[in-house]
């Protein structure tokens, strides 16, 4: 930003050289947005040299470094599996993650270079992807050893425009691994299921009976989830865990696979896999839990806001049926869906059914999901903000002394999608 002030200040002070009067003034003030955009243009060149010098020093640290590294795409549940897998395997190796949501390679380079210390044994990174090739400039600057898809669906389709576009991007991590590389696919999604590649040295496809691994038995109560995992019709371990959520239990289910891929150079055994996560609490503004006692009444947030998907928003309904009490969500519905915003309309709608309030944040992307509340006669509420719609539900529920009001916060709303 400060190189591209500096050439945009240059293209402005060039004319009053020649000539300081009001017509030169006038003339420069009408230019204005034209000189931020030549300013981009000339700066392009110095911007792609540098990335790329630093980029490749990101590239010679880790080279020199020779930590394990897996990473991880989708899109969705990356930062929860990365997070998962650094929280199982740090008590007994000495581990690295990408901070919070970094997952560009300028992201990922700053890390690598102000963080990363020769004595990392796993390094484990979250690849984001908004356009073709994205994953696959990541793949090349770090050269992973094991990748992970999470899933593949209709998220950033304004720049997507297809879920096969999504595919083959995502598949850029699977076609640049290591020689010796390992995968792990989750089969319990529907683009993902049953595919590999002959090209890495093992592909292991969890959840669905027909991955190796899948879960079954699965119980809830208000503090836990349980469920085995089986495999080949065989149990194999029990798992009890404190996060919320379905989806929590397919990342669970990846996070073993990725453990049984790891077992051969960094073994853990599946007692200390499963204390590790049974101790796991759900991360901040995804399904993570917050209680409010305002005179009397028992607020309860279920706070999702971090951002949503279609698998995410079911899941997370839910666990909002799940709760007693007074059942209400904040949303703003699922953004960024391009062509698929009705499909994903159509795919959530059932999840707002037998909901005591629904409060939808509007913006140009609830179009459709209005119009099928309205159809099937579903009644919601309409707020132009985060604050009107809490406003409005403390107020309506004031006087339901010591009854839970469970508010479920689905998906964040960025300005510019109110702007949009």
């Amino acid at each position: 930003m400060l190189r591209l002030l500096i050439i945009n200040l240059i293209l402005i002070i060039i004319p009053f050289i020649y000539s300081f009067n009001k017509i030169t003034f006038l003339l420069v003030l009408y230019l204005l947005p034209f000189t931020v955009i030549l300013s981009s243009i000339l700066i392009y060149p110095v911007e792609y040299l540098i990335k790329r010098y630093y980029k490749n020093k990101c590239t010679k640290k880790l080279n020199k470094i020779n930590p394990f590294i897996v990473c991880i795409t989708g899109s969705y549940g990356k930062t929860s599996i990365k997070k998962m897998l650094h929280s199982i395997y740090q008590p007994f190796f000495i581990t690295e993650m990408t901070p919070k949501s970094y997952n560009t390679p300028m992201g990922i380079t700053k890390h690598v270079l102000n963080n990363l210390n020769g004595l990392c044994d796993i390094f484990f990174v979250e690849a984001g992807a908004t356009s073709p090739g994205d994953i696959k400039e990541i793949a090349k600057m770090i050269n992973p050893n094991l990748g992970v898809i999470t899933s593949i669906g209709p998220q950033h389709m304004n720049s997507f425009k297809t879920i096969d576009n999504v595919l083959k991007t995502k598949w850029e991590l699977a076609e640049n691994l290591q020689e010796e590389g390992k995968l792990v696919l989750n089969y319990g999604n529907k683009y993902l299921n049953g595919l590999s590649n002959p090209n890495v040295k093992e592909t292991l496809g969890v959840n669905k009976k027909y991955g190796i691994y899948y879960p079954t038995n699965i119980t809830y109560n208000d503090l836990y989830t349980e469920f085995d995992i089986y495999s080949y019709d065989k149990k194999i371990i029990h798992i009890k865990t404190k996060l919320l959520g379905d989806h929590n239990i397919d990342n669970i289910v990846i996070c073993y696979g990725v453990k049984k891929l790891l077992d051969d150079k960094f073994y853990i055994s599946d007692k200390d896999f499963i204390e590790s996560i049974l101790n796991l609490t759900n991360i901040e503004n995804r399904l993570s839990l917050k209680e409010e006692n305002i005179n009397n009444v028992l607020f309860r947030y279920i706070d999702d806001s971090f951002n949503s998907n279609v698998e995410g928003f079911i899941s997370a309904c839910k666990v909002l049926k799940r709760l007693s009490g007074i059942k209400c969500i904040i949303t703003p519905g699922i953004v960024d869906g391009g062509k698929y915003k009705e499909s994903i309309a159509l795919s959530i709608i059932s999840s707002l059914d037998l909901l005591d309030d629904i409060v939808l944040v509007n913006n140009k992307e609830l179009k459709y999901l209005k119009s099928l509340l309205n159809d099937l006669k579903i009644n919601y509420k309409l707020v132009s903000s985060y604050n009107e719609a809490l406003s409005y539900l403390k107020n309506k529920y004031s006087d339901f002394k010591n009854e839970y009001i469970n508010i479920l916060i689905e998906n964040d709303l960025p300005d510019n999608y109110l702007m949009r």
